[in-house]
């Protein structure tokens, strides 16, 4: 037959049904049919013939753009052509579901236990119960995998390939479709140098080794410290020649009684203690527990009382309202004001140097109108500090004066004038009263954080103008603070209640 066409040939007794106006057929023209191809990857011989319709390896089909080509036979799967039977490492060109676990969740879990201080406490062989540390991963449901079969290799890929100091725990799976497969489900960190490593911290591992050896040839005791706190161990690596030396000085001066700047060790100062201190607080009931008193919280004061430090002297602030009351330095100038120690002030001012035709005191809380009183004859002026009077409360000899107590008028004010009436009973207040309220109506504030003791100490009117301070306006409690009165109207009380 060849190439040409065929000759025309006539359908008048074609039994199709052929119309007789069809008298012809376009030409035919006549093709090799070729042979089977043979089998290649991903394909099947059984499927490679002429009129099959399979995917053929000489055909006329073309991939489509952004597939990804099928995948290679696998052993002992189901012959159904075309489709992908086990999980190949080979195919991670595809994305996982984040909610799959990967690498980095497994970085992020150790990396938790580093930021808690458990991994540095293991590498010093604490928390012998965290390794090996087995970290479930969770991947595809079985109902999801024909439909993900790309994604499980490419997450089961990432594994084996970011598997850098974890061993990967596999659990064979039978599916009906896929038949038997494994899948990891956990990762395992054998040890806290396998994590260590893998968070790239293994300078810091070796570094908290050689830390601890320091601390403990000189000092045992810190032993446990040192593993419980292997961030601080760190923090202060620069520091620890001078924190030694300051545990030294203390074991060889327990309970000094001198002050923080007068430690004389290696790099030690007043500074350093003040910002150490509370390092230094639990270094030193470990290391030297001979010098602890109490376990007394809080600041500065508190670490020098526990170790034997001295505080800085509280000074009571004192003002003359009566020049004649001032103390004779010698000369013709005398002091309107003074500043003692509050040991000095309830012994030597008390016994001795007590100023002749004194009869008052006054104890205010505003500074400004502590230095604005008007000269009061036989009137000492008292600058107070709100609740707390240990600077006042050894001074006995007060209570053979008349004492007054002007603070704010609010419910704090008034708790600070009954802390003082518990130590000087006979004490009475200033400007704390109804009538000073109300006269100043325009000058009220909210207050925030109404005090909610029980004041046992006040008056019968001094606890009804308490019941004010919460009543006068719904749904606040109202304050009028000390500076906010009118002047004339403090000088005419001074001069009711003070005044000869």
């Amino acid at each position: 037959m060849g190439q040409r066409p065929l000759a025309l040939f006539p359908l008048r007794d074609d039994r199709r049904g052929l119309r007789p106006r069809l008298r012809r057929v376009d030409p035919l023209w006549p093709r090799t049919v070729p042979a089977a191809a043979v089998a290649v990857v991903g394909h099947h011989a059984a499927t490679e013939n002429s009129r099959h319709r399979a995917l053929r390896a000489l055909g006329g089909l073309r991939l489509q753009p952004g597939r990804v080509s099928l995948l290679p036979a696998q052993p002992e799967h189901r012959p159904i052509p075309g489709r992908a039977r086990g999980l190949s490492p080979g195919a991670g060109v595809n994305r996982y579901p984040d909610a799959w676990t990967g690498p980095s969740a497994i970085k992020a879990k150790a990396r938790r236990l580093w930021e808690t201080g458990r991994l540095g406490s293991a590498a010093l062989g604490g928390e012998p119960e965290l390794f090996p540390l087995r970290i479930a991963l969770k991947g595809p449901a079985s109902r999801d995998w024909a439909r993900h079969l790309l994604e499980i290799q490419a997450w089961v890929a990432d594994l084996q390939a970011a598997a850098s100091g974890w061993d990967l725990e596999w659990r064979e799976v039978a599916h009906r479709e896929l038949g038997r497969n494994r899948l990891p489900v956990a990762a395992v960190l054998p040890d806290a140098a396998a994590a260590l490593e893998l968070l790239g911290k293994a300078a810091q591992g070796r570094r908290l080794l050689a830390l601890r050896a320091a601390l403990v040839e000189r000092w045992p005791t810190l032993d446990a410290w040192c593993v419980g706190h292997p961030h601080q161990l760190l923090e202060w690596a620069e520091e620890w020649p001078t924190i030694l030396a300051c545990l030294d000085w203390f074991a060889a001066h327990p309970r000094p009684g001198c002050y923080a700047r007068q430690i004389d060790a290696p790099g030690v100062h007043g500074k350093f203690v003040e910002r150490q201190r509370g390092l230094l607080a639990s270094l030193l009931v470990l290391a030297v527990p001979a010098t602890v008193v109490e376990a007394a919280p809080g600041g500065a004061e508190a670490f020098n009382r526990r170790f034997g430090l001295l505080d800085k002297p509280a000074l009571v602030r004192l003002r003359f309202l009566d020049p004649a009351l001032a103390p004779d330095l010698g000369g013709a100038w005398a002091p309107s004001e003074l500043s003692l120690r509050s040991e000095e002030f309830a012994d030597q001012l008390g016994g001795l140097l007590l100023p002749q035709g004194l009869r008052q005191v006054l104890v205010l809380e505003n500074e400004i109108t502590w230095l604005a009183l008007p000269p009061l004859a036989g009137t000492l002026a008292i600058l107070g500090s709100g609740y707390g009077f240990a600077h006042l409360a050894t001074a006995r000899w007060l209570e053979r004066l008349q004492l007054w107590y002007w603070g704010d008028l609010d419910s704090h004010g008034l708790a600070i004038l009954n802390q003082f009436r518990g130590l000087f009973p006979a004490a009475r207040s200033l400007l704390m009263d109804r009538a000073t309220l109300l006269a100043h109506r325009a000058l009220w504030t909210a207050e925030p954080s109404p005090a909610a003791a029980s004041l046992t100490h006040l008056t019968p009117d001094e606890a009804a103008v308490r019941a004010d301070l919460a009543s006068l306006q719904p749904g606040r409690a109202i304050r009028l603070e000390q500076e906010r009165i009118g002047w004339s109207w403090m000088v005419a009380a001074l001069k009711r209640h003070l005044a000869d």
